[in-house]
């Protein structure tokens, strides 16, 4: 087996919401009562091994990393790293001159309608931003930002988050390394319905026109339409109100308040994806729990039969 950053019996529960997995010929058959142990195997589904040591699930695994479908699960590979969909670069158009990510400046006020986007028809679209992102500490106050800096797309923002998190994908791309991330204890749950232990933390900043503020990413290694979710921290850390049917950013600068538009394009197209991929883990983990009840409704049939046998010898002797 190649080297793994999961376990074998978590990437198995990743594999059954990802396709449909043929049943073993030898399902549910429960070794002798005398000979069962503690070991469960949730492929095989009886008792006399574990998930982590059986051959058919390595060899599960083998098959759809030859495919390309496990390259996240494995470990040190930056060439098996899928690239984030499409961020623009390094410190894309900073030697011109221009704002890459278009924060305005001095807004005026405007009432509500007039700061709904132009065009645009009652949605129900994320708020996707465009932001840089600069992966090391600043040492001098007078460091120009955009040394080093990445432009990184498809950031959602999302004020109901209480961690702001930067996914592993994008991190390998921007250059991190697994030895910078500071470990952590707790898992994290709500990403594909499980349960999953980050990589680690990391501080970076983000240069807002005349400020920089830094931010404490959360690395973690799910599938996601996204490169960044960025929620309430980094947010109360800018002073910003986020406003998906606006689809804008406002925080206070001190040359006026400074807006950071959405991205409705790029915000539709992923939130396109994510509801596919979610209906898509949905139907295979309902086919997978039909599978497991029709299986558990065989063995009560065949028990049944057994003991109705049972009682029919017994009344002719």
């Amino acid at each position: 087996m190649p080297h793994l950053n999961t376990a074998i019996d978590k990437i198995w529960e990743a594999i059954i919401l990802m396709e449909e997995i043929p049943e073993p010929p030898n399902m549910g058959n429960e070794p002798p009562p005398g000979r069962r142990s503690g070991y469960f195997c949730a492929y095989h589904r009886f008792h006399g091994h574990t998930t982590n040591n059986c051959r058919n699930v390595k060899k599960i695994i083998l098959r759809m990393i030859d495919q390309g479908k496990l390259n996240h699960f494995l470990v040190q590979q930056p060439h098996n790293l899928p690239p984030p969909p499409s961020p623009e670069g390094h410190a894309a158009g900073a030697e011109k001159g221009r704002n890459t990510c278009l924060i305005e400046v001095g807004a005026k006020e405007k009432n509500l309608y007039e700061e709904v986007p132009r065009g645009v028809e009652p949605h129900e679209n994320p708020l996707v931003v465009k932001l840089e992102i600069n992966p090391k500490e600043k040492e001098d106050e007078d460091e120009e930002d955009n040394m080093d800096t990445w432009v990184i797309n498809m950031i959602l923002i999302d004020p109901c988050s209480s961690v702001d998190f930067l996914f592993y994908h994008t991190y390998k791309t921007m250059g991190g390394r697994d030895e910078e991330l500071i470990p952590l204890t707790y898992k994290i749950y709500g990403f594909n319905g499980t349960a999953n232990k980050p990589k680690g933390d990391v501080t970076m900043r983000i240069p807002l026109k005349s400020i920089s503020s830094e931010i404490v990413f959360c690395v973690v290694d799910v599938e996601s339409p996204y490169n960044s979710l960025i929620g309430r921290p980094w947010l109360h850390g800018i002073l910003g109100v986020a406003s998906t049917f606006h689809q804008c950013i406002k925080f206070p600068l001190p040359q006026g308040i400074g807006v950071i538009r959405g991205d409705l394009i790029e915000g539709k197209t992923c939130h396109e994806i994510d509801v596919d991929k979610c209906e898509e883990r949905a139907s295979k983990r309902r086919n997978w729990k039909h599978q497991i009840q029709e299986g558990q409704r065989g063995e009560r049939l065949i028990v049944d039969v057994v003991s109705k046998e049972g009682e029919v010898r017994n009344t002719s002797t």
